[in-house]
C-alpha cells in the first residue's frame, strides 16, 4: 500500500504559526514550511474549489503520512486525524476556528504525484 502526505490549511479564522508542531501522527506547521510545488498546487486547490486563496495565504497547515490504496482513501482517513487534532488542541490555541479548509494537496510518496484536494 502506498503512503500519501495529505495537507490541508486550516480555516482562514484558524490560527498561524511560526514553527512546526508535532502531535503524533499530525504536525501543525507554518505556510513558511511550504515548498513552490506545494504552493502552486494548494493555489490550484483554492481555485477549483472556488476560495480566495489570499485570506488564507497565512493560515497554519495540517499535515500527515497515512497509508492507503487510494488517494481519495488517504484523504479521508487523514480527516479524522485531523478532525481529533484540532479537538484536542483547540483547549491550547484561542481560536475562533479550528476547522480546516477546503484547501489543499495530497501527494503519493512512491510515485511523488501531488494532486489538488477539490470538493466533491
Amino acid at each position: 500500500m502506498p503512503k500519501y502526505l495529505v495537507l490541508k490549511i486550516l480555516d482562514s479564522q484558524s490560527i498561524s504559526l511560526p514553527s512546526t508542531l508535532i502531535y503524533g501522527e499530525v504536525e501543525l506547521r507554518s505556510h513558511d514550511a511550504d515548498f513552490e510545488c506545494e504552493l502552486g498546487v494548494l493555489r490550484e486547490s483554492a481555485k477549483e474549489n472556488k476560495i480566495d486563496f489570499d485570506k488564507y495565504l497565512y493560515s497554519a497547515r495540517i499535515a500527515t503520512i497515512v497509508e492507503s490504496d487510494s488517494s481519495d482513501e488517504a484523504i479521508d482517513v487523514s480527516s479524522n486525524l485531523f478532525a481529533k487534532t484540532l479537538d484536542l488542541k483547540s483547549i491550547d490555541f484561542s481560536i475562533s476556528s479550528s476547522r480546516v479548509s477546503d484547501i489543499g494537496f495530497v501527494k503519493n510518496l512512491e510515485s511523488g504525484v501531488i494532486l489538488p484536494i477539490l470538493n466533491k
